[in-house]
């Protein structure tokens, strides 16, 4: 393939996705280093795409033909984009061969698994670039921080709103809030969007310490400007937390969508805790993200690619073992090994279809592990319609003594069949 000139990347999405792009985006740039870079975006985005300097151009319209692309590379794959990417006749068209809809009209392919669980999204974008010799690279992004006023010292920043997932509750960020202005010295902001300028209000009269309520009073770039200066910061699994971690600022990520597990999104390359509400609970306790935030505000927290699996996996990584009497022993053991390594398991002796399978969503399964024949086919068939329901399909594993004798070789067992299923 000769070296292409004008290269269009494809991402009209969200805040969170475009920076998740980032690493994908700056690998195609050092790989071509002379070839001009044109992203297809959402206006609402254009803040921060003007801070990142591997993007030369930013476009809105699907009239692609006038620029002359010689290569675009799809990371959306919905039809729009894909079809004017075809119909503009760019001679190269990379995109996804799993979207069955838009996959013919493409002619350099990739079938991204998206059943394994153990993959980040950061390398779900890699794995698209496979047939340009690219491969995952380390090298974290930079963007170029946009004047205005500073904040105070010992600020720490709370977003306190989320467009992709159920907000946290007020009365959380209240608690938060009172515990770092109290227990640790901290400046309070309160980040947000329009929509939560009103519940900024109502936390800040409510709390007993320094609050700066800032939600609904900044664009994109003040927003930046503002996380770019903290110690600290909390949000929601949402494009602030994931504009926290670009700007390596240490942070809690509270998920409380079960469709967007931190498997997929969690915070990418600094340092960091996790927190999901306990099973069966809608919202996280304040309990939960303070005892995160002191993890975090200590100095812990994962930050490599391993570290991070392995915690993310404890947060969000629903395990049901399933047996019956006669292989109750073998079962124990197991949960035991995921209890040392505090891994969320779950013990079923549930034996026909309906049962299973409302088990399994209640307890966001993603790791079936079955005991001996227990159930027979039961929770195959189950196990098929989990996807429909939870953040992907869960992956049925068979019990392999000989395989794993403690907690990281079960769990690394579980990892391994996720890449295989």
């Amino acid at each position: 393939m000769d070296e292409p000139k004008k290269i269009l990347i494809i991402r009209p999405d969200a805040i969170g996705d475009m920076v998740l792009t980032f690493p994908a985006i700056q690998a195609v740039k050092d790989k071509f280093p002379q070839a001009e870079i044109t992203l297809l975006a959402t206006p609402y985005t254009a803040p921060l795409l003007a801070a990142y300097s591997p993007v030369q151009r930013v476009i809105y319209d699907y009239d692609l033909k006038k620029y002359s692309f010689d290569l675009s590379i799809n990371f959306y794959n919905q039809f729009n984009d894909t079809y004017a990417a075809y119909r503009a006749g760019i001679p190269l068209r990379l995109g996804d061969s799993s979207r069955i809809l838009t996959a013919w009209m493409n002619n350099l392919k990739v079938f991204r698994r998206w059943d394994d669980f153990t993959r980040h999204e950061v390398e779900f974008n890699f794995d698209l670039l496979k047939p340009l010799g690219i491969k995952i690279s380390e090298h974290k992004p930079k963007i170029n921080i946009p004047a205005g006023p500073a904040l105070q010292d010992k600020a720490v920043g709370l977003h306190i709103g989320s467009k992709t997932s159920s907000s946290w509750q007020a009365a959380g960020f209240i608690e938060l809030a009172n515990w770092l202005s109290k227990e640790r010295k901290k400046i309070v902001y309160l980040l947000g969007g329009p929509a939560d300028k009103e519940k900024g209000e109502a936390i800040m009269r409510a709390c007993d310490g320094p609050v700066i309520n800032l939600a609904g009073q900044q664009d994109l770039a003040g927003l930046i400007r503002a996380i770019s200066q903290l110690q600290f910061f909390v949000g929601m699994d949402t494009g602030a937390t994931h504009l926290a971690a670009l700007l390596n600022i240490p942070l809690v990520m509270i998920c409380q969508n079960r469709k967007a597990t931190p498997l997929r999104w969690g915070p990418w390359q600094t340092r960091h805790q996790v927190v999901v509400p306990m099973l069966g609970a809608a919202q996280a306790t304040a309990r939960q993200v303070i005892d995160a935030s002191i993890i975090v505000l200590e100095g812990g927290g994962a930050i490599s690619r391993e570290e991070a699996l392995h915690h993310w996996a404890k947060q969000a990584l629903g395990m049901a073992i399933v047996h019956d009497e006669s292989n109750r022993d073998r079962a124990e053991k197991l949960a035991g090994w995921l209890e040392a390594g505090n891994y969320r398991h779950y013990l079923t002796q549930g034996k026909n279809f309906r049962e299973l399978l409302d088990f399994f969503i209640s307890h966001d399964t993603l790791i079936i592990h079955q005991v001996g024949h227990s159930a027979g086919i039961m929770p195959w068939l189950a196990q098929q319609l989990t996807g429909s329901y939870l953040a992907s399909r869960a992956v049925l594993v068979k019990d392999q003594p000989g395989s794993y004798h403690d907690t990281n070789s079960l769990i690394n067992y579980y990892f391994s069949a996720a890449r295989k299923a």
